[in-house]
């Protein structure tokens, strides 16, 4: 098994994953956004090697209708939702004030939206936080519908 790695960009860009999935998207980002070329020995130099404890899981907890973003045991944010026949629209998200600015906010609407669009749910984002994901990263959900 590959251990995890995270990689931050400048811009404020970053991805979390497994070393071959974290280099080819940091060579990729660089490449498409910057205009900067790198080596594998480049990325792996400058990434951030995770514990499991670091590497955070979003898990839907239908009973409260809302998912959270975990590291470990350890609930740090969440994201509310409301279901209505075969939708599902988000509709506000916290991240514990302890762990602002190290990109799990991100990693929670990336996995709220992979869970619901996997579910074939149509995606309506009352959110703003998922809104804003969601127009920074639009080619990859061009289903969803931002109300916001």
């Amino acid at each position: 098994m590959q251990q995890t790695l995270r990689t931050r960009c400048v811009c404020g860009w970053e991805t979390t994953g497994p070393e071959d999935d974290v280099v080819t998207a940091t060579l990729d980002h660089g490449l498409r956004v910057h205009n900067m070329g790198g080596t594998r020995e480049d990325v792996l130099q400058r990434a951030e090697r995770l514990d499991a404890a670091d590497e955070l899981t979003v898990v839907d907890v239908p009973e409260n209708r809302r998912f959270e973003a975990r590291l470990g045991e350890r609930s740090i944010g969440f994201t509310r939702y409301a279901l209505h026949d075969g939708s599902i629209q988000l509709l506000h998200t916290e991240i514990d004030p302890s762990v602002e600015g190290q990109g799990y906010g991100s990693q929670l609407a990336k996995g709220v939206l992979a869970d619901a669009t996997s579910r074939g749910l149509s995606v309506i984002v009352r959110c703003p936080f998922i809104a804003a994901y969601v127009r920074r990263h639009a080619a990859e959900y061009p289903g969803v519908e931002t109300a916001t």
